[in-house]
This record gives C-alpha cells, sequence and structure tokens, in this order.
C-alpha cells in the first residue's frame, strides 16, 4: 500500500501526517461559536439563550434562540465561528535609518498558517511595489532602501486560506524613518 499525506485543517491535535492506506483516520474539527445581534456580541438572557450543542439539532450545532420575539428583536443575527490558534500579537514601532533595510513582522499561527495580507493603513496609500496589498507566507515583509515616503502605519491581517472564511484578525506596525 501507497502513502498519503493529508493537510489536516483547523485540527489543533494533529500535525500534518502521511498515513498508510487501509489505515483508519480520525479528523476533529475544534471551533467555538460566537452570536452577534447587528455586530454586537450576545450574551445569555432572558430573552436570547445561546445553546452551544443544540440536543435537537446536528451533533456540534450551535443554535440562538430568541424567547417570546418581540418588534424590539428585528436585527441582523450572525454566527461567526473562531479558530482556536489563529492569533495576530500586537506589534511594536519599528525605527530604521532612511536608506537601510526594515522587516516588518507578524507572527500568526493557525494549522495550517494562514497567508498575511500587508497593506498600509492608511487607505490612500499604496504600498511600495505599487500594489495595495502584499501577501506574504511567512509574515514577514522586507522593505528595501527605505525613504521617508515609507513612514507610517502599516497594517497586517490574516487572509482567508483552505477555503475557509474566517474573520480576519489584524494589527498594526507603526515604522519610522529617522533621517540622515
Amino acid at each position: 500500500m501507497g502513502n498519503l499525506t493529508f493537510q489536516i485543517t483547523p485540527d489543533s491535535n494533529k500535525d500534518s501526517e502521511s498515513i498508510q492506506m487501509g489505515r483508519d483516520l480520525k479528523l476533529s474539527c475544534h471551533v467555538n461559536y460566537t452570536w452577534y445581534q447587528n455586530a454586537v456580541l450576545i450574551y445569555n438572557s432572558d430573552s436570547l439563550i445561546v445553546l452551544r450543542s443544540d440536543p435537537d439539532m446536528a451533533p456540534g450545532t450551535s443554535s440562538l434562540e430568541i424567547v417570546d420575539m418581540k418588534f424590539r428583536d428585528q436585527a441582523t443575527y450572525s454566527c461567526v465561528a473562531n479558530f482556536p490558534g489563529s492569533t495576530v500579537p500586537e506589534l511594536r514601532v519599528l525605527s530604521v535609518r532612511e536608506g537601510g533595510t526594515a522587516d516588518l513582522v507578524c507572527l500568526v499561527d493557525g494549522k495550517p498558517r494562514p497567508p498575511v495580507l500587508w497593506s498600509r493603513a492608511d487607505k490612500d496609500l499604496a504600498m511600495p511595489t505599487g500594489e495595495w496589498a502584499v501577501e506574504t507566507r511567512d509574515g514577514r515583509l522586507r522593505l528595501i532602501n527605505v525613504t521617508r515616503d515609507l513612514m507610517g502605519a502599516y497594517r497586517c491581517q490574516t487572509a482567508p486560506y483552505n477555503g475557509l472564511n474566517i474573520k480576519p484578525r489584524q494589527a498594526q506596525v507603526q515604522l519610522n524613518v529617522q533621517c540622515e
């Protein structure tokens, strides 16, 4: 029998692995659900009840029950899946001499590691390449021969991966250029 390699996503308990054909493979998916009403986090109350595992639905299904619905309950309700381990930590201020090299780092984790999209925090400014966003696989953005024009805030955010439309996480790094 041959081997196949499986990319196990987003199972935080297993690494990607090769398994022998004919063997059993058990996968798990650990997802936390967060319910929102008009983009505001919902907490359990007398009129709104969140069930993490509703026994009346398929296993692992979360539900939101609106008790004795009233006109005031008219809203947009959404359920957002949060995958453990897909975080972006806060980044620091980076100072570089004019003409030098700046390495902006956005450390992310996840399985697999999601790509990172870099952009200028000021939406009217393009990246040094002329594009509005640059995607990196390792979360590192290298700026060579830095000029004053590149000074400012840069935003990094996780991008959807493996077809999963996860809630993006983002952070910013401030690049200061010290003039010669």
